[in-house]
């Protein structure tokens, strides 16, 4: 008899909790989910070309994309190649399964878009680098 693989159970994000919980390295965030300046896209998969592309002309802070049938190499590889292919934005990406200990990661497998001029302005105020 073959073995079903068993699918762990991704649960809900609570954004608003998230946003909080990391203010420590992403300050701004948290005020910005609040002033309803990030955009959380649930289900992304058949139009994440089209999304990615009004980001620029959006007016929000960052978006973020929920994939949460991706691991965190495919996240890791997508940022990437985003990141090569659009100078003007900056994409990182986080999984549940891939926290670094610090509790940081989001609750559900997710990529994030915010603009790299923007996000390194913010991070020079609070005496952030990349090193």
């Amino acid at each position: 008899m073959a073995k079903r693989k068993r699918k762990r159970a991704l649960k809900e994000a609570n954004w608003a909790e998230y946003f909080a919980h990391i203010q420590g390295v992403c300050p701004w965030a948290y005020r910005a989910y609040m002033k309803d300046n990030i955009l959380v896209w649930e289900h992304p998969e058949n139009c994440f070309k089209t999304i990615k592309s009004l980001y620029a002309v959006s007016g929000y802070e960052a978006f973020v994309y929920v994939f949460k049938n991706s691991t965190p190499d495919q996240l890791e590889l997508l940022a990437e190649q985003l990141n090569r292919e659009q100078q003007q934005d900056e994409w990182l990406w986080s999984h549940p399964d891939a926290d670094s200990g610090d509790g940081n990661s989001t609750p559900v497998p997710a990529l994030i878009q915010q603009n790299r001029a923007r996000l390194e302005k913010l991070r020079e105020q609070i005496g952030y680098t990349d090193d």
